[in-house]
């Protein structure tokens, strides 16, 4: 647990638009002010005023995943017949001694690839997301997957809305949550690639997993819950850390004195770049084959 200065005004200025800074008119520049926990937005609405009036810091960790041995399926999902060059990918394929549901994940991220910095549908993002999601075994039981699951919380009398892009549930309580499946074109610089509204997902779900305990098994402190944020191929993995304090205290008001963690990886070194790995290239390919499964197998034991 980590206490901080709290001398700092529990009022934050916070944006009302979510458009790019090359398309925000002096109309799109309004500012309301939140001056208590009942004035927190939906996870769509979030930014980084709000993720740092609600005290919550994205912390790197190299380490944050060990490497796991992949069995011969787990391997294939690696692809490891693919390279980094993606040119060519259709020619390429047809000799590749592979199933074809695997085959599929290719031309996938290739139609992404694409566009990654173009106009493009997010719904490729979506088709992408769901097949790793499939093949690495989080729609088989005792984990579900589900698409826009809305998952609603009350603070302060006021109702914070989430509806992550994919959710998979064990025992109806949402483990990890796939957050902002965007594109070049929406995720960028100006919205911080997204990140505030992972970290909103992360927090309505947290406050979830206690308020629909009751009856059930105790609360297991600190809260994990996993988050996963696609930028078109790129991938960056999130883990909750929550206290009891932190999360006692962020039904309150403000200021948070207390620190709401959130481990991510990999780690962010140029606050202009996106900090992520990318599914089209064989060694970064590898790593996000590794999380999937070393997240699947915390989360069943």
């Amino acid at each position: 647990m980590e206490i901080v200065d709290d001398t700092r005004s529990s009022t934050r200025a916070v944006k009302r638009t979510r458009s790019n800074l090359e398309d925000r008119s002096s109309d799109a520049e309004e500012f309301h002010y939140i001056t208590s926990i009942s004035e927190v937005p939906a996870t769509s609405d979030w930014d980084k005023e709000i993720v740092e009036s609600l005290n919550i810091v994205a912390i790197d960790k190299p380490g944050m995943f060990k490497i796991v041995t992949l069995d011969d399926d787990q391997t294939a999902i690696t692809l490891p017949d693919w390279r980094d060059n993606i040119v060519g990918i259709d020619s390429v394929m047809s000799n590749m001694s592979i199933s074809a549901k695997l085959k599929t994940i290719i031309a996938k991220a290739n139609i992404i690839y694409r566009w990654q910095k173009g106009i493009g549908e997010e719904s490729y993002v979506d088709g992408l997301t769901s097949s790793l999601l499939y093949h690495c075994g989080f729609d088989d039981y005792p984990l579900g997957v589900f698409p826009h699951l809305r998952t609603t919380i009350d603070i302060a009398r006021k109702k914070i809305k989430s509806i992550p892009d994919f959710s998979v549930l064990k025992d109806n309580k949402t483990v990890l949550v796939i957050a902002e499946d965007k594109t070049m074109q929406n995720a960028s610089v100006a919205t911080n690639w997204e990140e505030p509204q992972v970290l909103g997902e992360l927090f309505v779900i947290a406050h979830n997993l206690i308020s629909s305990s009751t009856g059930g098994p105790p609360i297991t402190y600190p809260i994990t819950v996993y988050a996963i944020r696609v930028v078109g191929t790129l991938f960056t993995f999130y883990k909750t850390s929550f206290s009891r304090e932190y999360m006692t205290q962020s039904l309150s008001r403000l200021p948070l004195r207390i620190r709401g963690d959130v481990h991510r990886y990999p780690s962010l070194v140029d606050p202009d770049a996106i900090n992520a790995l990318d599914f089209c290239k064989l060694e970064e390919r590898k790593l996000i084959v590794n999380h999937l499964i070393s997240i699947r197998d915390t989360i069943t034991q």
